[in-house]
Order: structure tokens, then sequence, then C-alpha cells
């Protein structure tokens, strides 16, 4: 076959293969979804080479926060458990997850790999998957609107590799799972423009637009919170005339939408409904919002990571720039430009201009800040921080994920405008525009090699997991701060056991360490048994009050962790946790140690040998000491004591106690689970009192209802300082 043959063979293959490629439906998906792998092993690296072994990121505590989420989720689920709720940490607590970023999604998507592989490939996976599929998701929409896939793929690097994408990155797991916001946002236009789709071409899009919004809630609140103000800036929005029937016919749809969304969600949106009419923990501290709020600079300032033009910020004095840690919301020079030819030429590109424009304004927080607190004029996001729902959240800056995604729409829209399509420098444009500008995109967004972390454990922790028995460890020192629980919770992945410590991402009070005996004086470091009286178990140092606690709550070990840091060597006292610990283990030695830990097992005394015990519950003042020996708690009114028993049969007891008033004479009544077992006047005078009870095995509140006022002791002229207000008090509690 001679060469002019071979020629028009050649030539019809090429075009083959090039509508295979690029014009057919399905036929890009390969090449895009490849291009966008590379693209995350480069704008990642060197996590690549560290699949295995290392996460990325810096901030340690949402990482191994995250660990346990992937862990928690589709355990408890193959359990038939409640994933937003868990007694795993905080034991024995049954902890709200509805307002913790669980992200469960990624937790189920990572499961295969989690059996397969472990945690760190899962984690890893997830974040290789979340910028695949953005890119890819990103493309399908870009492709959708401007109908040029060089334009869309182009233009999907501004979505998917920006700065705020990246910068999730340093543990922020659920931001970085930004994939399913262009999905929705692609059948949400899909399901409004029906003129060229049939009828089941419309429900499925409808569908789909609803999958993708479940999907989104599943990840982030904050995402789903954006993309509902989106729709209703679709919805609003002029985009034809006539308006009013252009917007009816959105309005039906879109109600659709939000209404199936709301139907299939009812089972976490009515809990978390609930929540939010009982509680307010979830509200975050006042003027958070403005720290984590985006400066004018951070929008025009690369950051000091970046691979290129960190340079340019290095002296640049703002914290908000500055290192691995911090948000990152710079937008990019040349996707700003690109947007801007996009908006100027293509009628179009108007709408995501305004996108752009409303979110980068929110993003700003309640006040303008240029590199600082300065000026501090108000701004769009003052006007409804304290609406419903809107005040729950902390972060504005988090808003700019849709500036983002409006901007790459944009310069999509630009990039196959005829200004690059026609112009003399692009009469190849396959082959010059698309590639030039991929170029500078990944030469402004480049933050390499990103910092990544080895993940290490106790290989005790192993050993922990192959025991199958169910019960709780107790870690020592204590808890120092939320943030603190998550190291510990990272470790739960491997052993499994309850511990009585974590890290929620909306926090609130968890005080059954301090109330509870044995688990007072271990974590809190308290000589002191609270107003117990103390009983010695047999051959044993510590209160018998205290091996029937840890009993109670299946307590098995105590973990000592050692300081890993300079900071937790100024301040843990390790010879301070030992001495507690020598108070409740004669002759302690561990029974394990490494350069991380050692453990010790809690003597397990005979069942025949525990007994209920008492554990103080709502409404007291912290234990102080008696006149005449012991210790004892004042209240100002109500107040409750739980009472455990381990069982297995019911049991009768004496509970002991001393009590008196304040000042003058008044009556109490004393209830045990709401049947009253004693009434009666007391004074002043301190009085002993004993009450039998039978007990059967589980919990029981001991509660106290005294008449009259509490008053200041400063006020009745017997102490010069004390201001608190009192009405009685109860102390040497035994029960036998």
């Amino acid at each position: 076959m001679g060469l002019k043959q071979i020629a028009p063979f050649v030539q019809s293959k090429t075009n083959r293969f090039n509508l295979m490629a690029f014009n057919h439906k399905t036929g890009w998906l390969f090449p895009v979804t490849l291009a966008h792998f590379l693209l995350t092993c480069l704008f990642t690296f060197p996590l690549i080479l560290n699949f295995n072994r290392a996460l990325p990121g810096l901030l340690l505590e949402d990482r191994d926060q995250n660990l346990w989420n992937l862990w928690w989720v589709p355990r408890a689920l193959l359990n038939l458990k409640n994933p937003f709720r868990t007694d795993y940490m905080y034991y024995p607590e049954n902890v709200s997850l509805y307002f913790h970023t669980l992200h469960p999604l990624n937790g189920i998507i990572s499961y295969p790999v989690q059996i397969l592989f472990g945690l760190t490939v899962a984690y890893n996976f997830i974040v290789f998957f979340s910028f695949i599929v953005a890119g890819l998701g990103s493309f399908a929409l870009l492709d959708y609107l401007c109908q040029n896939k060089a334009a869309a793929f182009t233009a999907s690097l501004i979505f998917s590799y920006a700065p705020y994408h990246i910068g999730t990155l340093k543990g922020i797991m659920q931001l970085i799972s930004l994939e399913w916001l262009p999905l929705y946002i692609l059948f949400l236009l899909k399901a409004n423009r029906p003129a060229d789709q049939t009828r089941r071409q419309q429900t499925l899009n409808l569908i789909l637009a609803i999958l993708f919004l479940i999907c989104n809630a599943l990840i982030d609140w904050y995402y789903t919170l954006f993309l509902l103000m989106f729709t209703f800036l679709y919805l609003i929005y002029p985009h034809e005339k006539p308006y009013l029937a252009g917007f009816k016919t959105r309005l039906l749809r879109i109600s659709l939408i939000l209404g199936g969304f709301a139907l299939l969600m009812s089972p976490i949106l009515l809990p978390m409904f609930k929540e939010l009419t009982q509680t307010s923990y979830y509200l975050p501290s006042q003027n958070a919002a403005l720290g984590f709020s985006a400066t004018l600079a951070a929008f025009f300032v690369p950051p000091t990571t970046s691979t290129f033009l960190g340079g340019l910020a290095a002296n640049f004095p703002a914290q908000y720039l500055t290192g691995p840690l911090a948000a990152q919301v710079y937008l990019g020079y040349v996707a700003l430009f690109l947007a801007i030819v996009g908006i100027v030429l293509v009628r179009a590109a108007r709408f995501w201009g305004f996108i752009a424009l409303i979110f980068w304004l929110l993003a700003f927080g309640p006040a303008l800040q240029l590199n600082d607190a300065q000026p501090g004029f108000p701004m769009p996001f003052a006007l409804i921080q304290n609406w419903p729902i809107i005040k729950i959240t902390r972060s504005p800056d988090r808003f700019s994920v849709i500036t983002m995604l409006a901007l790459a729409v944009c310069a999509a829209f630009a990039l196959s405008s005829s200004f690059f399509t026609k112009s003399a420098i692009a009469r190849r444009p396959l082959l010059a525009i698309y590639p030039l500008a991929c170029l500078l995109i990944m030469i402004e967004f480049l933050q390499i090699p990103y910092p990544i972390n080895a993940v290490s454990y106790s290989p005790f922790f192993e050993q922990l997991r192959q025991d199958k028995a169910d019960y709780s460890i107790i870690e020592l020192p204590a808890q120092g701060g939320f943030w603190s629980g998550a190291p510990r919770m990272a470790n739960q992945t491997i052993h499994q056991k309850r511990i009585f410590n974590g890290y929620v991402s909306r926090e609130y009070d968890h005080p059954f360490t301090r109330s509870t005996p044995g688990f007072q004086e271990l974590i809190l470091l308290k000589e002191n048994s609270d107003i117990f009286e103390p009983a010695l178990a047999p051959n044993l140092p510590a209160n018998i009050n205290s091996y029937s606690a840890f009993a109670y709550y299946k307590a098995r070990y105590i973990v000592l962790y050692y300081p890993q840091t300079q900071k937790e060597r100024d301040s843990i006292d390790l010879a301070k946790n030992r001495q507690m610990i020598a108070r409740i283990i004669p002759n302690p030695k561990p029974i394990y140690q490494d350069e991380k830990l050692e453990a010790y097992a809690l003597p397990q005394l005979p069942e025949n040998q525990l007994k209920p015990f008492a554990q103080i519950g709502e409404g007291w003042y912290e234990a102080e000491q008696s006149a005449g020996g012991g210790r004892h708690r004042w209240s100002a009114g109500y107040a409750s004591l739980n009472l455990l028993w381990q069982g297995p049969n019911e049991r009768s007891t004496d509970l002991a106690f001393n009590l008196a008033l304040l000042f003058g004479e008044q009556s109490l009544r004393i209830t045990l689970d709401g049947t009253t077992i004693w009434q009666n006047q007391i004074t002043d005078a301190e009085q002993n009192l004993k009450v039998h009870l039978k007990l059967k095995p589980g919990q029981h509140k001991l509660e106290f209802f005294p008449a009259g006022q509490p008053q200041t002791p400063k006020a009745l002229g017997l102490s010069p300082t004390d201001t608190r207000k009192l009405l009685f008090y109860l102390g040497n509690l035994s029960i036998r």
C-alpha cells in the first residue's frame, strides 16, 4: 500500500478516534478523568508516592477527626445504628453528631477501600476522588453551558485546583469534598430547561438534581446552604422574557427538587430541627464569623505556599495568608482576566458574574477587612448573619467556593468565545490558547511539595483490636481542650474500644469525668474523693466506689501517653499522673510500654465485692472541705445525684448523708426515679439522714426539691466575700 493510499486510511482512523474521544456523549470520560488524575497527582505531590503511609496537611486535629469519621459511619450502619449518635467517644454519653462535620457519604464511599487497604489509603482515596470528580463535574457543567470541551476542561482547573480547594487539604475533609457542587448545579439547570427533552429526560434530571443535593448534604451543610442560596438566586434572576412565565416554570421545578430533598432527608433534618429548638451548643462564639472571614488582601495576594508566586507574599503582613494552615481564597489573575472577558463578551456569562459577585461579597463576612480588622465597614453578610440557620455558620470565607465555580463558568464562556477562537493568535486554538491557559492557571495555583505527615500508631492498639471483648479504656493525661481529643479518636479506629474523651465539631459540656468516682481522681488528678465517704476495697488502695464505677463502665485499661511535642512536655506532669495511677492500682507496673505510651491493667473486682455507687448530677457547686471532716457540696435549689448498680439482681441498700440549710428552716422532698422516698423539714443545723432503697440494675435518679429561695452568705453576714447563691448542702455520702 502506497503513501497516497495510507493517508486517507490514517485520516479516517484519526477522525474516528477524535470523534470517539471528544464528540461522543461519553467518549470524553476517559481522557478527562486521566487528565484530572494526573493533575491531582501533581497538585498534591508527593502524596501519590506516600499513598499508604502518610496523609496530607498539617491540621492534625481535623485530620484525625476525619479518620474517625470515615471509620465510624460504615461501622454504625453495618451494626444497624444511627451514625449521627455515638457512645464510642465521650462514653457513656450518647453524643449527638447532627452538627458534627461527619460527612457520612465519604465514609460509605471509602468503606471498600478501608476493608482492602486500611484507613490511611481510604483517606487519600477520598482526597483523589474529590479532586478528580470535582474536575469531571465542573467539566460537565462548563461543557453543557458553553458547548466547547477544550474550553470546559481548561476552565475546570479554576474550580478543581483553586487555592481554596488546595487549602482544604490541610485536614478539613468535608471541605475537600466539593465535587458534588457542580453536579447539582448542572442538573438543576437541565431540569429547568425542558424544551429539548423528553418527559423521561425531564424526570431523570429532576431526580439527579435531588440526588446531588442530597450528596452535598451528606458531606457538608455549608455547601448545602450555598447551593440553596444559589438556587434562590437562580430562581429570581431575570433569565429571559417574559419574566413571570419563566419564573413560574422555574418555581414549579425547583419546588419539586427541594420538596424531594426535604422528604428524603427528613430522617436527618427532623432531629436537627429538634436540636435547634432545644439547645444552643451549635451556635458559634461571638465574633467568630469575623475571625473566619476573608480579607481583601487574601483575594489578590498569592498564598505564601505558592510554588512560583509565594515570594510575592513573603513580606506581606497578613496572618490570613501565611503558612500551610491558612485558609486560602486567592482568586487568581488568570481566572479573573478570563472571567471578565467572558462577562463582557458573552451575555450568558453575566448571570454567573452576578453569582460570583454575590458570593464574593458574602465571603468578607460581617465587616470589610483590608488586611486586618480595618476599616470595618459593614458588608452584606452582616444583614443575614442572625437569620435562622445562617446564624449557625462561623466561616463566611467558605462562600468563596461558589465564587470560584462561577469564575470558572465565566472563563469557559470566554475561552469558547470568538475573542479567542477566531483571533490571529488562536488559529489553532487546541494547540495554543487552551494549553497556554492551563499552564498559566497551574503556575498560579500550584503549591508543591504539599506537606504530608506519616501515620503511626502504638502496636498496643493492634493488640487491643485482636481482643473482641466490649470494654473501654481510660486515657491520661486529661484531655487538654477539645482538639486534643482528636488523636485519641484516631487511635480508636485501631483499637476500636470506647473512650471517655473525644472531639466534636460543635462542642458542648461533657461532665462525666467531673462527676464520677475514680474518673475524677485519675483524669482530673483530684486527691480528694468528692463528697463520697471513703470505703477501701479489699487489698486495694482506692475507694470501692471507684472500682464499682470502673466495672459499671467496663474500663479495663489505663493508657498513659508520653508527650510528643515541646508544648506537651512543658505542660504535662507524668509524675503526677503516675501518682494518681498508684492510688488506684497497687504497685503499678505497665503491662505494655513503647515510645508513645505505657499501659496498665485495672483491677477487676469479683461481682460479690461490687456495690452501688453515686455520681454527681445537676445543680451542685464544686466540693469543698467540711468543718467537721469530710466534704460537701452546696446547691442553690434543685439538685440531683445518679445512683448506679451493675446488678445482676435487685439490691437493698442504705443511702446515708449529711445535709443542712444555709439559714432558717424549710421543707425538703427527695425522690428516686420520680417517687418520693423522704420529705421533712430541715434547718441550718446539720443532720444525718439515712434512706433505705431497693435498686434494680441500671441507673437511677435521686432528686432533691428544697423549698425556699437561695441567699448569699455575704448578704446574711456569714462570709465577707462569698456571693454565691446557696440554699442547702449535702456531704459525706455513703452507700452501704
